[in-house]
């Protein structure tokens, strides 16, 4: 088993790695974020670090994230076999600086040294994948959503907006077309076909329509419209919601896209 590896391929794809970030100034487990008071401090620091206007914006803004170190965790088993050790215990998010470019960005560490190796069958992958989500991904999901008072669908839509950008991600990685053909079923499974008990729901909550709007700036380009709103137009300085927002109207969408068309062509 190399660890060395499988931490660089982390690191570098998926914002997850074992040693941590440099410049760190808020630390937390997953199992704190769990409980009220602790995460309320820790999404009040996230808060002021993407300048969110209202309580619900870091909610949004952290499933995005942890959604692409959720794809890391599945990539991972397809890719090389092993089971990265990621529990509400093992796991933490990090808010840090970067020095260099005067900035604050957020990770995601993990603790735990019991990686496990194992035969990568669909069996296998698939038991993994329904014990992370039932045991890690569910519970904190849930436990944030009512502490900062949104519905839950609001925050899977997110966590697979990120989770959809890992998976590409992972797509890459893939060295042959088996692999890339294992990670395609396997998105597809936990996305569509995976069992509603996983999400502690009466339905798959990772099962949103895709739908696809035209590009602003290249007429026939398709573009995927997000699962759920991110919020970012409740942050300070957003002058309109994202054109790709399912919040947006018809006629709000469609001005947007003269905004856009108008501020690439000066």
């Amino acid at each position: 088993m190399d660890k060395a590896v499988y931490n660089n391929v982390l690191e570098k794809h998926f914002f997850l790695s074992s040693k941590g970030q440099e410049g760190v100034y808020q630390e937390i487990t997953l199992e704190y974020l769990c409980q009220s008071n602790q995460a309320t401090l820790f999404l009040e620091q996230y808060s002021k670090q993407i300048k969110a206007l209202k309580p619900q914006v870091p909610a949004t803004y952290f499933f995005s994230m942890f959604g692409i170190t959720c794809s890391g965790f599945l990539a991972m088993l397809i890719l090389h076999q092993v089971v990265v050790p990621l529990s509400l215990s093992t796991v933490s998010a990090q808010l840090y600086k970067i020095e260099k470019y005067q900035s604050k960005a957020i990770a995601f560490k993990v603790s735990s040294e019991d990686w496990q190796e194992g035969d990568g069958t669909v069996e296998w992958r698939r038991k993994q994948i329904s014990s992370f989500f039932t045991l890690t991904v569910t519970p904190l999901l849930d436990s944030i959503a009512k502490l900062v008072d949104i519905r839950p669908r609001e925050l899977w839509g997110q966590l697979l907006h990120g989770f959809e950008y890992g998976w590409k991600v992972a797509l890459n990685l893939a060295a042959n077309e088996e692999e890339r053909e294992s990670l395609n079923q396997d998105f597809q499974w936990i996305t569509k076909e995976a069992s509603h008990v996983l999400f502690n729901s009466l339905k798959n909550r990772l099962d949103f329509p895709h739908i696809k709007i035209e590009n602003p700036t290249t007429p026939g380009l398709m573009q995927r419209l997000k699962p759920t709103c991110c919020l970012y137009y409740q942050t300070e300085g957003a002058k309109a919601k994202c054109y790709t927002c399912p919040r947006m109207t018809v006629n709000e969408r469609e001005k947007r896209k003269k905004e856009i068309i108008a501020e690439v062509t000066q």
